[in-house]
């Protein structure tokens, strides 16, 4: 029987990997990148995302808070979806099973 869970992540999950798209029109890192190619990066890792939900995740992600980048603005999006919410999301589940949980995130100085 599980009695305690320790799930860690890392500052900055989500960087670089729409920089490995095989598509072209998904990779944030090509020049002249919009914010179409971080739709379609996004859409390429959550098939049934809709435009009326990545039109929220740009009210929540603005490039502007983003520094103007595309890759920082999917590098957030992604990372906290993929890693950091569903590392929280994991460590509240157990924590109601009665399950002694610890989310630990690891940033490099």
């Amino acid at each position: 029987m599980l009695n305690m869970l320790n799930i860690r992540s890392n500052h900055n999950d989500g960087a670089s990997w729409s920089g490995k798209s095989k598509q072209p029109e998904g990779n944030t890192t090509i020049p002249g990148s919009t914010e179409d190619n971080v739709y379609f990066f996004l859409r390429g890792q959550y098939p049934h995302m809709s435009n009326d939900t990545f039109a929220q995740l740009l009210k929540y992600y603005p490039l502007s808070d983003c520094n103007n980048s595309v890759v920082a603005q999917v590098q957030q999006m992604y990372g906290e979806a993929r890693f950091i919410c569903t590392a929280t999301m994991l460590a509240d589940g157990a924590a109601v099973k009665g399950i002694e949980s610890y989310n630990y995130r690891y940033a490099a100085l």
